[in-house]
């Protein structure tokens, strides 16, 4: 999952949705467990589902998948061989381009200063390397207006720069606007590097960063990188208590400005009776690089392969088509996603609807209305089987903030599944994202309800309505 700003909001949304769910209804659906299509589906996962052992194999084999990586193509690679066990056999790659890509270097913090600790540091992607190691004093910047931070800012030129608190946009500014001018001291100020304290405990290290300069994500145009929140602490009680803090500071991370190819792997089951018309499951395939991306996100990518297996195997011909995606781009500002939509902007109109998972490796609760109530009672007879597993829960309001956010931004009606957090948000985009915060059982729940979702949305005789494109706003 992108972005820390709409990833906050979309937990804010979970959040204030739990509080908000309906009660499960007092009867199972009147067709007994495992007798239609959907609960055949749901029984063959269940019974054969290769999620965890495919996991496995993506985290432990290929590894972490940074967009414009090998590893990336790797993994596209490894789905297509897959698939093809499967007996799938319509598979194709659609490209799209982003202006560049980036690869990790050295990246070592040394005090040389009081008592000389290593600290434990990311470089931020997409932030230039610095020119070898590099050793200055570290500085404090903050403040909680703006004339505080630029004040600090010039007293950190050319030096090793801590970043604090950042003053709020003041009554009467836009938000957005004051954070530009926010970002743009930062750019300005000529400091040697940045650091950026992590909020996570245990010197856990994550990253961020795009090349796509004009979206929600800031990336400093300097050296930057985290710090463990404990080593953070650390530097900040020495400057707290006035002592001189110097580091050597080296960061390797080099930018790599040619335009390069990325392609969205596309796998399809024809429709028998209305193939014009789709529903589309999505994950995306990119992760960071600090770990093997086993909660962001291959969980979900492992579960759309059960489905589609499930579905091959059980021989049954949808009447709509369905269309898997596996995403690229998605941590670029979800720009794999945004490309799809662009290229199929006439095939929009036959999209029955879109489920996507990127919240890692919980079970799936549920499906949220995105805030339309004309289309909760079909979401509701789509996801009905789903009860038996406990996937049936109608969550209020809007979840955003991955690769469905495009289809919904266009008027399609497009979903996020509501999934148990467990320590999602200690392990995305982190060091700590691996096979061992996963388990087995959830990807089988979470494959079973995703399943008997798609097989309503394919099977059901009328349609979602779609929006005007545009009523959703592009930033929630």
């Amino acid at each position: 999952m992108r972005r820390r700003t709409l990833v906050a909001f979309a937990a804010l949304a979970c959040h204030t949705a739990l509080a908000q769910v309906p009660a499960a209804p007092a009867h199972p659906p009147e067709e007994p467990p495992f007798q239609g299509d959907a609960y055949r589906l749901m029984r063959e996962i269940g019974s054969r589902s290769t999620a965890f052992r495919n996991l496995e194999e993506l985290c432990d084999d290929v590894g972490g998948r940074p967009n414009g990586s090998e590893a990336l193509r790797n993994a596209q690679t490894w789905i297509r061989a897959k698939l093809a066990a499967s007996g799938i056999r319509t598979v194709v790659e659609e490209p799209f381009t982003i202006p560049s890509t980036w690869t990790r270097g050295v990246e070592t913090a040394r005090l040389v200063t009081a008592n000389g600790v290593k600290l434990r540091i990311a470089q931020v992607a997409w932030t230039p390397a610095t020119a070898g190691a590099i050793r200055g004093p570290v500085v404090p910047v903050g403040g909680a207006t703006i004339e505080e931070l630029r004040a600090s800012l010039a007293s950190a030129r050319g030096k090793i720069a801590l970043r604090g608190d950042l003053p709020k946009a003041p009554g009467g500014r836009d938000p957005v606007l004051f954070k530009r001018e926010v970002r743009a001291l930062f750019d300005e100020a000529g400091v040697a590097a940045l650091l950026f304290p992590m909020s996570r405990a245990g010197n856990t290290l994550q990253t961020v960063g795009t090349p796509i300069r004009n979206a929600g994500q800031w990336t400093p145009a300097v050296p930057t990188a985290y710090v463990g929140q404990e080593h953070a602490n650390l530097l900040r009680r020495l400057l707290a208590r006035g002592q001189r803090v110097e580091l050597e500071l080296e960061l390797g991370g080099q930018v790599h400005p040619e335009e390069t190819r990325l392609t969205n792997l596309i796998a399809e089951v024809p429709g028998a009776r209305r193939p014009d018309e789709f529903v589309i499951l999505g994950a995306h395939l990119d992760s960071v690089d600090l770990a093997t991306g086993a909660s962001d996100n291959g969980a979900g990518v492992v579960v759309l392969l059960d489905v589609l297996t499930a579905v091959k195997a059980l021989g049954l011909r949808p009447d709509r088509t369905l269309r898997v995606i596996f995403f690229s781009g998605e941590e670029l500002e979800g720009i794999g996603s945004r490309a799809y939509v662009r290229a199929h902007a006439g095939d929009l109109a036959g999209v029955q609807a879109v489920l996507v998972l990127d919240k890692g490796g919980g079970r799936i609760l549920g499906w949220p209305t995105m805030g339309q109530e004309a289309w909760v009672p079909l979401l509701a007879e789509a996801i009905a089987p789903a009860y038996t597993v406990g996937g049936s829960q109608i969550i209020p309001g809007q979840i955003r903030g991955s690769d469905h956010d495009p289809f919904f931004e266009a008027g399609v009606p497009a979903f996020f599944a509501y999934q148990e957090a467990l320590d999602y948000w200690d392990v995305y985009h982190s060091d700590l994202d691996s096979l061992d915060h996963v388990k087995p059982e959830n990807l089988v729940q979470a494959g079973q309800a995703l399943a008997a979702a798609a097989w309503g949305f394919l099977q059901m005789d009328r349609r979602l309505p779609h929006l005007p494109a545009g009523k959703a706003s592009a930033h929630p």
